[in-house]
C-alpha cells in the first residue's frame, strides 16, 4: 500500500477560471501555463505524469492532490488576490468531477478514507500549496476544511504578504529567484497577516505544512507553536534534507526533530536537485534512499513518508518519471528495505495515513 503525500494531479486539467472576474482571459492564462509547463516541467503538456488512469494503474492507495493556481501567485501584485479562494474552489470541483468520472474516489472525511482503504478503492484527498489562495481571509481556512483539504502550505515561490519564502527555484544562482521575488525583504518571516493565517490553520482540522518557508518564517512558526502550547502535527510534504543538499528549502536536522516531536512527517521529494549537492553523479533511487535514511536516523521511523511532487514543475528521478512507474519504485523500496518490512510499511503508508487521520478526525 502506498500514499503519496504530494502530487499535482489537477495540472493536466487546465487552470480554473471564474468567468468575468479574472485578471486575464482564459486563453491567455492557459497559454502562459502551457508555456511554463513546456519550459519547467521537463515533459510535453500532452504527457502529464499524474492522471486518474495512471493513479489507478499504479497501485497507489491514496494521493494528496495539490490545489494551486499559478495565476494567483505570478500574474497579480505580491499580495493575496481577492478571488484566489474561488479559483481553489473551482479547481477542487474540476478535480472531483474528473476523478469520479474516471473511477477515482475523493475522500473528504475520515470515514470515507477508512472505507476506501478497507474496500481497496484508490482515492485522493485535497491539499493546498500557497497561503495566498486564502485571499487574505483567515475565515477561508474553515472553507477549505469543509472541502476536506488536509493541509495548507503557507509559503511558496513568491512572497505574497504572508510568509518569507525559501529560494525554491532549482538554480545554483539567485538571479531568477530574486527576479520573481523582488518585494521580499530578506528579513521577512511571518507578517501580521501570516500569523493570523497560522493561528487559523493550527486552530482547524487542516495540517500546517512548512515546505517553502524561509528559515525566518519557520522560526516564527515554531515560536508561535510553542508559545500557544499547540499539539497539532507539523509536516513538510515534499523536500530534501539540508545535511545532504544545503538549500534553505530543505529541512535541517533541527526541523526534522521538531516535526517528529509534533507527530508530523517529512515527505521525500523525487527531484534530484533538492536531494544532493551533486545529483548528476548519483543514481536517483540512491538519493531517495539516502534522504529517507537520514530523516529516519534523526526523527525516527514514524517521521518519514514519500511526497513525490510529480507534475510539480520538477525533473524527477529517472527511475520514476511518472505515476506509470510507481510500481517499479515500490518494488525497489521493497527490495531495499526487505529486512525492515515494518519500517517500509510506515514509510509508504502508515505515517502518511496517520496525518490524514489527524487532519480529518
Amino acid at each position: 500500500m502506498f500514499i503519496d503525500l504530494h502530487a499535482h494531479y489537477p495540472m493536466h486539467l487546465g487552470l480554473p477560471v471564474c468567468a468575468g472576474e479574472d485578471p486575464i482571459s482564459k486563453a491567455a492564462k492557459q497559454a502562459l501555463f502551457d508555456f511554463a509547463n513546456e519550459v519547467d516541467n521537463y515533459e510535453p503538456i500532452n504527457k502529464p505524469r499524474v492522471t486518474p488512469e495512471k493513479i489507478l494503474a499504479s497501485g497507489a492507495t491514496g494521493v494528496f492532490s495539490v490545489l494551486y493556481d499559478p495565476e494567483d501567485e505570478f500574474l497579480v501584485a505580491q499580495e493575496p488576490h481577492p478571488i484566489a479562494i474561488r479559483h481553489i474552489q473551482q479547481q477542487a470541483k474540476n478535480v472531483e468531477e474528473d476523478a469520479l468520472k474516471k473511477g477515482l474516489r475523493v475522500a473528504k472525511t475520515l470515514s470515507q478514507v477508512d472505507e476506501y482503504i478497507s474496500t481497496s478503492q484508490p482515492f485522493l484527498v485535497h491539499c493546498m500549496e500557497g497561503g495566498h489562495g486564502l485571499s487574505a481571509d483567515p475565515g477561508n481556512v474553515k472553507v477549505l476544511e469543509n472541502m476536506g483539504v488536509t493541509y495548507i502550505i503557507l509559503a511558496h515561490l513568491r512572497y505574497m504578504g504572508l510568509a518569507g519564502c525559501a529560494k525554491g527555484l532549482p538554480c545554483k544562482t539567485d538571479f531568477w529567484q530574486n527576479l520573481i521575488n523582488q518585494e521580499q525583504d530578506p528579513r521577512a518571516g511571518l507578517s501580521d497577516l501570516g500569523l493570523k493565517m497560522l493561528e487559523a490553520v493550527l486552530g482547524s482540522r487542516t495540517i500546517l505544512d512548512v515546505t517553502h518557508c524561509s528559515d525566518l518564517s519557520r522560526q516564527d512558526v515554531r515560536r508561535f507553536y510553542e508559545s500557544t502550547g499547540c499539539h497539532r502535527p507539523i509536516i513538510s510534504s515534499h523536500t530534501g534534507v539540508r545535511a545532504l543538499a544545503n538549500y534553505e528549502l530543505n529541512v535541517s536536522d533541527e526541523w526534522i526533530r521538531f516535526i517528529a516531536d509534533s507527530g508530523g512527517v517529512v515527505g521525500v521529494i523525487f527531484f534530484p536537485f533538492w536531494l544532493s549537492d551533486a545529483p548528476e553523479q548519483r543514481n536517483g533511487l540512491s538519493l531517495v534512499f539516502e534522504t529517507i535514511d537520514h530523516i529516519r536516523a534523526i526523527g525516527g521511523d514514524e517521521c518519514v513518508a514519500i511526497g513525490t511532487d510529480l507534475d510539480g514543475f520538477i525533473q524527477p528521478i529517472d527511475e520514476c518519471r511518472s505515476y506509470s512507474e510507481i510500481p517499479q519504485f515500490l518494488a525497489a523500496i521493497g527490495h531495499h528495505y526487505e529486512r525492515s518490512p515494518q519500517f517500509r510499511d510506515k514509510l509508504l503508508f502508515h505515517n502518511a495515513l496517520r496525518v490524514v487521520h489527524e487532519s480529518l478526525s
